[in-house]
């Protein structure tokens, strides 16, 4: 609920900025994907180690800690990440600029057409 909470403040946020809501789209994706990463990364190793571990041992460990120390998915999910928001930014105005060259394209070419027809 409180991640919820913060996309829709950032959505607010760019409505402010008229900007669209997608800004909050991208920046849910974003969150979600590094959120993602830094809860397994390390995940390899931990699991290697505890497979030796328990092939010396003859017991079945299970891994106790997996991912970056002192993430909480918990607590990140309730504030805004200023670094992920500026990333969710950037790839905005990129989908902005590809956008609007997509549009620029199918509408510049018919009128080089008709004018080189014409010339």
């Amino acid at each position: 609920m409180a991640h919820l909470s913060v996309c829709l403040e950032i959505a607010a946020l760019a409505a402010a900025e008229k900007k669209r809501y997608s800004l909050a789209i991208i920046y849910e994706e974003i969150c979600r994907k590094e959120w993602s990463q830094k809860a397994s990364r390390g995940m390899q190793l931990y699991i290697d180690l505890y497979f030796v571990a328990s092939m010396f041992s003859g017991r079945a460990f299970a891994p106790a800690f997996a991912g970056d120390r002192g993430f909480d998915v918990n607590l990140a999910s309730q504030q805004r990440d200023k670094d992920l928001l500026e990333r969710a930014r950037i790839a905005f105005e990129k989908q902005a600029i590809d956008a609007a060259s997509k549009i620029a394209s199918t509408v510049v070419a018919p009128r080089l057409c008709v004018a080189l027809c014409c010339a």
